[in-house]
């Protein structure tokens, strides 16, 4: 555990002094459930090469998740908090924290942005997803390992999608067009 274990106490050392500082860390380290969801909203409602986009970064971010989940279904670690070396600010069941789902999710939407090319908001994401990492060792419910694991999950994940992409586009024109035809009637409906 060496250095994984230092870097945890140097950040968890912070933790428990400040309600403030607490209540921000806690809404950062799980603020990526909601945020990334709007920003995948954000893409649907716009252009067909956003939406195109909200799909691919879907499935991106869903490959990761199954990577990890693969991952995790072999390897336990546990958590900090279930170790005794943290303590949890907010409840998380103690279930293996390699590689962290969070940090898998969050760091393939920055990633599949970056993939798209669309650099200011990937580096925009990137970075936002480097936060939520940091909270949520900060938190007590991942190590630094947990979070470099779920980047790196989070990179795989989304470089096989992106790599299929033109493949993956076809379906997704489908997908867009069925869209369009029913918001079309619907609004012709009403």
């Amino acid at each position: 555990m060496g250095l994984n274990l230092e870097i945890l106490k140097a950040i968890t050392k912070y933790a428990g002094k400040n309600a403030l500082l607490d209540w921000t860390m806690v809404i950062l380290a799980n603020s990526y459930a909601v945020l990334g969801p709007l920003y995948l909203l954000y893409l649907w409602f716009r252009s067909r090469e956003e939406k195109r986009a909200a799909l691919l970064i879907t499935t991106g971010i869903a490959l990761s998740l199954a990577i990890s989940a693969i991952i995790s279904s072999f390897y336990y670690h546990p958590r900090p908090f279930v170790a005794g070396v943290a303590k949890a600010l907010f409840y998380h069941p103690p279930d293996t924290s390699f590689p962290s789902d969070g940090a898998t999710t969050v760091f393939a939407l920055a990633f599949m942005v970056l993939f798209i090319r669309w650099y200011r908001s990937g580096t925009i994401l990137f970075v936002y997803a480097s936060l939520v990492g940091l909270a949520r060792i900060f938190c007590g419910v991942h190590w630094p390992l947990d979070i470099l694991g779920g980047a790196t999950v989070g990179f795989v994940g989304s470089y096989i999608t992106f790599l299929f992409r033109e493949k993956l586009n076809t379906y997704y024109d489908k997908i867009i067009d069925w869209y369009i035809a029913v918001r079309n009637r619907t609004n012709h409906k009403g």
